[in-house]
C-alpha cells in the first residue's frame, strides 16, 4: 500500500469516527431520552428497554458477523453495508420525527431507533478493526488515540451545532425542539463517512473460504466465558467489575440529560456547554492518569477514579445543590476518561500475552451486557415509583451507584 493511500485510510477513519459522534449523541442520551420521556411523557423504560433489546440484537449477531468477516479477511465490506443501512433508516426517522402524528407513531420511532442502535454498535465492531489497515505495531496506539481524540471532538462538534436545532436557531420543518436534531445529525454523518465509503481501501488476504457455524461460534464464546471462572478467575474477577461499573456508567450517561432537566432544571444549552466541558476535561485527563497509573498501579488508578465517581454521583443523585454543577465536569471527565484508560491497561497487564485478542474479546461482550441490565433497572424502578416525582429518579440513581460500588469490590480482588 502507498503511503499516499495509507494518509487516505488514516483520514478517512478519523473523519468516520468524528461523524458518527453525531448518531450517538442524538440517540444515546442526550435527545432522544428528552424527546421520548420530557417531551412525549412516556415512562423512562420505554427509553431504557429500546436501549436494551438493540443491544440483545447485537449480542446475538455480532459474533456470526464478526466470524464471518474473520473467515474471509475482510472487514471493510461489512462496514459500508451496516453504515449505509444506518444512514438509511436514520434519514427515514429524521424525517418522520418532524411531521406531525398521533401518540401511537411514537413507536415508530422508538423501533427506528432501536435498528439504528444496532446497526451503530455492528459498525464499530468492524470499523475497530480497521485500524491494522492504518497503522503498525509501533503506531498502533498513537492512531488508536488519535480515534479518541477525534471521536470526543465529533461529540463536541455536534453538541453546539445540534444545540442550534433544538433552541429553533435553525429550523427545517415540521414539528419545532428536540425533533429537530435527528435529520441534521444524519445527514451529517452521512456526509463525513463518504470518504470512508469510497477512498479507504483494505489490505486484501487470499485464502482459504471455510463454512461459518453459528452453533460453533455461539458455542466457542460460551467455551470462553466459563474458562474465565475456572482457568483465569483473575480476569473473571476483574471483568465481572468492569461489567458492573460500566453498567452504571452508561446508565449514568443515558439518563444524564433527564436527571439535569428534572432535578437540576437545566436548559438544553446548559446541558450542552456542560458535556462539552466533561468532554474536554476527559481528553486531557485520560493520557495523565494512563501515565499516572503507570507509576502507581493501573489497578489502584482504576479504585481511585471510579471512587471519585460514586462520591459525584451520590452528591448529583441526593442533593439539589446547584454548586456541584460547576466542579461535575473535572470530576465526571477525570473519571469517566480515567476508567475507560485504567480498565484497558489493567486488562492487558493481567491477561495472557498469547490470548490478548480473545479476552480483548470478551471484555466487548461484558461491555455490552453492561448496556442491558442497567438501563432495564433504571426503568423498572422508575416506572414503580412513576407517580413519586424527582424522588424516583433519586432511588434509581442510587441503585446505580451501589452497582458502582459493588464493581469497585471485585476490582479490590483483583490481583495485578
Amino acid at each position: 500500500m502507498s503511503d499516499l493511500q495509507r494518509k487516505k485510510n488514516l483520514w478517512s477513519w478519523l473523519l468516520y469516527d468524528a461523524g458518527n459522534s453525531f448518531v450517538y449523541l442524538v440517540l444515546g442520551g442526550l435527545y432522544l431520552a428528552q424527546w421520548i420521556i420530557i417531551d412525549n411523557n412516556l415512562p423512562d423504560i420505554w427509553y431504557g428497554g429500546m436501549f436494551a433489546l438493540s443491544t440483545v440484537l447485537v449480542l446475538l449477531i455480532s459474533p456470526f458477523l464478526g466470524a464471518w468477516s474473520d473467515n474471509i479477511k475482510r472487514r471493510l465490506p461489512f462496514l459500508k453495508i451496516t453504515t449505509l443501512l444506518m444512514i438509511f433508516i436514520g434519514l427515514i426517522m429524521g424525517i418522520t420525527i418532524l411531521i406531525p402524528f398521533n401518540h401511537s407513531k411514537i413507536f415508530l420511532i422508538l423501533g427506528l431507533s432501536m435498528l439504528v442502535l444496532s446497526l451503530y454498535q455492528i459498525s464499530q465492531l468492524f470499523y475497530n478493526s480497521l485500524l491494522e489497515n492504518i497503522s503498525s505495531k509501533e503506531t498502533r496506539g498513537k492512531y488508536s488515540g488519535l480515534g479518541e481524540l477525534f471521536n470526543n471532538l465529533g461529540f463536541v462538534m455536534a453538541s453546539f451545532i445540534l444545540i442550534l436545532f433544538a433552541t429553533n436557531k435553525l429550523y427545517l420543518f415540521g414539528i419545532q425542539g428536540r425533533a429537530q436534531t435527528f435529520l441534521p445529525a444524519f445527514i451529517i454523518f452521512a456526509i463525513v463517512a463518504i470518504p470512508m465509503l469510497t477512498l479507504f481501501k483494505e489490505n486484501t488476504i487470499n485464502n482459504e473460504i471455510k463454512k461459518v457455524k453459528y452453533s460453533e461460534i455461539y458455542n466457542k464464546t460460551i467455551i470462553g466465558i466459563k474458562k474465565l471462572f475456572s482457568d483465569q478467575k483473575n480476569i473473571g474477577i476483574f471483568l465481572i467489575g468492569f461489567c458492573f461499573i460500566s453498567d452504571a456508567l452508561l446508565t449514568a450517561q443515558m439518563y444524564f440529560a433527564i436527571i439535569l432537566n428534572k432535578i437540576y432544571q437545566l436548559s438544553d444549552v446548559q446541558i450542552t456547554i456542560l458535556l462539552a466541558s466533561m468532554l474536554f476535561c476527559g481528553m486531557i485527563s485520560s493520557y495523565f492518569i494512563g501515565k499516572l497509573g503507570d507509576k502507581i498501579k493501573h489497578k489502584n488508578m482504576l479504585i481511585i477514579v471510579t471512587s471519585l465517581l460514586v462520591i459525584l454521583f451520590s452528591i448529583v443523585y441526593l442533593s439539589s445543590w446547584k454548586g456541584i454543577i460547576y466542579i461535575m465536569p473535572l470530576i465526571a471527565g477525570i473519571g469517566w476518561g480515567g476508567f475507560y484508560t485504567s480498565s484497558r491497561a489493567l486488562l492487558i497487564k493481567i491477561a495472557p500475552k498469547e490470548n490478548l485478542g480473545e479476552y480483548f474479546g470478551l471484555y466487548s461482550t461484558f461491555e455490552k451486557f453492561a448496556s442491558i441490565i442497567g438501563p432495564m433497572v433504571w426503568g423498572i424502578i422508575t416506572l414503580i415509583l412513576i407517580d413519586n416525582g424527582i424522588i424516583k429518579y433519586r432511588v434509581a440513581g442510587m441503585v446505580v451507584v451501589g452497582l458502582m460500588a459493588i464493581g469497585i469490590y471485585f476490582i479490590y480482588k483483583v490481583k495485578e
